[in-house]
């Protein structure tokens, strides 16, 4: 829900002795700002086959987080005899009945899985959570290695992982298989979802003195997919320890240990809260401003400058709630009550089921924008959802805007040739500077009458001044 507020002051006023003089400029004593409100809670579904640390504490977190409902199923197994099911239905604790009920969720971290837990249809579900849907499907992988076991399945396929002989689990494991830490690839420094900090350096030391897990899994990437971080044994071995892709509409995750609750190690929820929150809100679709039955739809920004254009994200679904991948759909702007403009509506070829749209240059004024499809016969299906946006001028009356501009502060500085920094990373200016300007001095002694090269010239300047004073009588 967009919501409009207005902050404001009272003008100053002089004192009695006129020394104090009133305030000139008023018009920039008020000031409207707008809110997204979104006054539905996001879905996350938890599945392993055993109460890890891990996964607890996952449940934790988000249990207490008023922004997600969790539903956690864990099941116990006491033997391989013992194969227990979990319940289907649509309470807590109870694996979702329905495809139609398993799309209502936003996230699904999957566990250390045996594969008897869930049904060949349900697999395909999930399969279609993220690649229609839309939806995250995070892998935490275990030391049991039941999420291996599900390799040949539709629900190994979405891992963007193979497993490899190495470092075995719980009974092959030894010393020499430990990792010594989890390293950030340069791919992984770009992703803000593994940022603790905004200083880049700072952020790379964190993860250096984090506690290592005591294993990780023995994978190799496969094609498509992108490690943003490995598990370095020695320095000969490393294993991708985090790793994504795209997959369809959605994005797989996979996590090749299950220890980061080690982190949590005299610092308590500073590091690892932080881990998990930021990643689940990276890997899950980023949701809407306004979610109707069919129509899903949001612009990128709130309130523009004048002169912006504003990006426009939609999604379409059919009867059945499943996401439409092609279809002539039109964006259409208001302003008040007149039509501004039509926007064709293309689909992202990164994103199945999404479509995307950009309005022309902006001029000062509220909008709003709803979604039509075009029809060949009969009348167009118009969408009855409505998002909206503002565009205002951003005065700079006494400075009323400070805050860091950081495309234009970034633009100026590589238009220079030089670098950009956040304040934060001052400490590291002088060590970056010394790098740039360091100068070497270097001396060396040469003995004249050991370098031919140089006696015998010297020699034949001395001959040559004697000759000169002989003859001028000075000699």
């Amino acid at each position: 829900v967009p919501l409009y507020f207005e902050a404001s002051i009272l003008p100053a006023a002089g004192n009695e002795a006129g020394l104090m003089p009133l305030e000139r400029v008023t018009e920039n004593n008020a000031k409207p700002f707008y809110v997204q409100a979104v006054t539905q809670p996001r879905k996350i579904l938890i599945l392993d086959g055993r109460p890890r640390w891990e996964t607890r504490y996952l449940r934790t977190l988000f249990e207490r987080d008023e922004r997600w409902d969790v539903n956690a199923l864990m099941e116990t197994i006491a033997g391989t005899e013992t194969k227990k099911e979990w319940t289907r239905g649509e309470g807590v604790e109870m694996f979702p009945s329905s495809k139609k009920e398993l799309f209502t969720y936003s996230m699904i971290v999957v566990g250390d899985l045996p594969a008897h837990l869930v049904r060949a249809e349900e697999m395909e579900w999930i399969s279609d959570f993220a690649s229609k849907r839309g939806g995250g499907v995070l892998f935490i992988d275990g030391q049991r290695e039941n999420l291996r076991g599900l390799a040949g399945s539709l629900l190994g396929k979405m891992i963007p992982v193979e497993w490899i002989d190495g470092g075995g689990g719980e009974g092959g494991r030894t010393e020499e298989d430990m990792p010594e830490k989890i390293e950030l690839t340069p791919a992984g420094t770009q992703v803000d979802a593994l940022r603790f900090v905004t200083a880049s350096l700072e952020n790379e030391e964190i993860w250096e003195r984090l506690p290592a897990p005591h294993w990780v899994a023995p994978v190799r990437e496969l094609p498509g997919s992108e490690v943003l971080a490995r598990g370095v044994i020695d320095g000969t071995r490393s294993y991708p320890a985090l790793v994504t892709r795209r997959y369809g509409a959605g994005r797989v995750f996979y996590c090749g240990f299950d220890e980061a609750w080690r982190w949590r190690y005299h610092v308590g929820d500073r590091y690892h809260q932080k881990f998990w929150v930021q990643l689940t809100n990276w890997v899950s679709e980023r949701p809407f401003a306004i979610e109707g039955k069919y129509l899903s739809l949001a612009a990128d920004s709130l309130v523009y400058d004048p002169g912006k254009r504003a990006d426009l994200r939609v999604r379409v679904r059919d009867e059945g709630g499943q996401p439409v991948e092609e279809g002539d759909f039109v964006a259409v702007v208001y302003k008040g009550l007149d039509v501004i403009a039509e926007i064709g509506l293309e689909p992202d070829p990164n994103e199945g089921g999404i479509f995307r749209g950009r309005t022309g240059e902006l001029v000062p004024g509220e909008y709003e924008v709803g979604v039509r499809e075009k029809a060949f016969l009969g009348k167009p299906r118009e969408f009855p959802e409505r998002t909206q946006f503002v565009v205002r001028n951003t005065s700079q009356q006494e400075l009323d805007n400070l805050s860091l501009n950081v495309e234009l502060l970034g633009d100026v500085a590589r238009n220079a040739g030089g670098q950009f920094f956040h304040e934060e990373e001052a400490r590291n200016l002088a060590g970056l500077l010394e790098s740039i300007d360091r100068k070497k001095v270097i001396s060396s002694q040469t003995i004249l009458w050991s370098s031919y090269w140089w006696f015998v010239p010297l020699i034949a300047l001395l001959t040559a001044e004697w000759i000169i004073r002989k003859r001028s009588g000075y000699v």
